[in-house]
């Protein structure tokens, strides 16, 4: 179900495939590109509107509904919906199915939508002011899904000492997620082992998604010889 935390990202086979061997300590996400092509078409400010300006965050929302990149309705995407739910796969299937690999899903503790704290987009706290301070300082705003452990021991599967947050995070240009232009998404996976390891991905719709629901269609057909 990797297809499902990002489409072309495969946020979730890395948690299943490639860090087995490492304790996990945090993972951070930039998992929905409406939100990406959102804050990036209000931090260029300019081009898109009946007005020929972006001033706020719903003048970013109808550039991204005119250029087929938000639905009509973006409020499962603008109120962290899409992000929260995502979080959730990757929490359940990817971190906590990793560290308690001997388990049935069922037999493990879940994270629920209702445990991730939230804060992120609103016209509240993405005033003009506060967009005109992130271009001053030369800052990257990214809607971010958060994944963190609590406890020293980062090998524990106990839910309650893990964290799960979506929040507006803004990041300096040499950030990874600075480079997430326009529909991107990426994922930053923290291990004591590996280091920090960073993936992004992008790619046409719906074949996108179209070929990582074969992708992960064709993995459960090998997990069944």
């Amino acid at each position: 179900m990797s297809g499902a935390t990002g489409a072309a990202l495969p946020a979730l086979d890395l948690l299943r495939g490639s860090v087995l061997g490492c304790t996990v300590t945090k993972i951070e996400g930039c998992l929905n590109a409406t939100t990406n092509y959102v804050l990036d078409a209000l931090m260029q400010g300019s081009a898109g509107t009946e007005t020929g300006q972006i001033q706020t965050l719903a003048d970013a929302v109808k550039v991204a509904q005119s250029q087929g990149f938000a639905e009509r309705d973006a409020s499962r995407d603008i109120e962290e919906m899409d992000s929260m739910a995502k979080l959730v796969l990757l929490a359940n299937f990817g971190v906590f199915r990793t560290l308690d690999s001997d388990n049935a899903i069922d037999e493990v503790e879940t994270f629920r939508i209702e445990d991730i704290q939230r804060s992120g987009l609103s016209e509240m706290n993405v005033t003009p002011d506060v967009v005109a301070n992130w271009r001053a300082t030369s800052m990257t705003p990214r809607l971010v899904s958060g994944l963190e452990s609590r406890d020293t021991d980062a090998s524990s599967a106990s839910l309650g000492k893990w964290t799960a947050s979506v929040s507006l995070q803004t990041y300096p240009s040499s950030h990874p997620f600075s480079s997430l232009q326009g529909t991107l998404k990426g994922i930053l996976i923290h291990t004591e082992e590996m280091g920090d390891i960073f993936a992004s991905a992008c790619g046409l719709e719906p074949e996108a998604t179209a070929a990582s629901a074969l992708k992960d269609f064709r993995v459960w057909l090998q997990s069944k010889r």
